[in-house]
């Protein structure tokens, strides 16, 4: 019997996202004496976090692609999140820098304080108890890969 193994060092998939509010925003800070950088931001008590069901319920994805200007990167994440959830009108009436963490324990920042990202959200999921969800912009940088996730500066 032949056995395709399973590669446990690329795992697809986000573990949970936090939304945080553009006017919260502050940087991406580095601590040079220990090299970890993490996202700052003035106060957590509106970051809106989301924990996925399953891995496979949260999708990330960045397209470079080139316009007139040069090089810009497509960023989208996009799942489900359940129906009951009141936080989707704060959601899809602001302006977001995304943190999440995906199933490698990698933790990336997407998203800047001039292109921040988009909440957009489609009601009727059918056969779920949830909405389709996504997040998306058009930025001029990668996503930035940070070795923490958010604190309060």
């Amino acid at each position: 019997m032949k056995t395709i193994q399973l590669i446990v060092d690329n795992v697809p998939g986000i573990v949970r996202l936090a939304a945080v509010p553009l006017a919260a925003y502050n940087r991406i800070v580095k601590n040079y004496s220990n090299g970890i950088s993490s996202v700052s931001v003035s106060s957590n008590s509106d970051v809106i976090i989301i924990e996925a069901i399953n891995n496979d319920h949260f999708r990330y994805e960045e397209k470079q692609s080139s316009n007139d200007v040069g090089s810009v990167f497509d960023v989208t994440i996009s799942g489900v999140i359940q129906r009951q959830n009141t936080d989707i009108e704060t959601l899809e009436s602001g302006k977001w820098i995304v943190v999440f963490v995906d199933s490698n324990g990698d933790c990336r920042c997407c998203g800047t304080k001039n292109v921040p990202m988009q909440f957009y959200t489609n009601r009727k999921t059918d056969g779920l108890n949830g909405n389709d969800f996504m997040f998306s912009c058009q930025q001029e940088v990668p996503t930035k890969i940070v070795d923490r996730n958010i604190v309060v500066e």
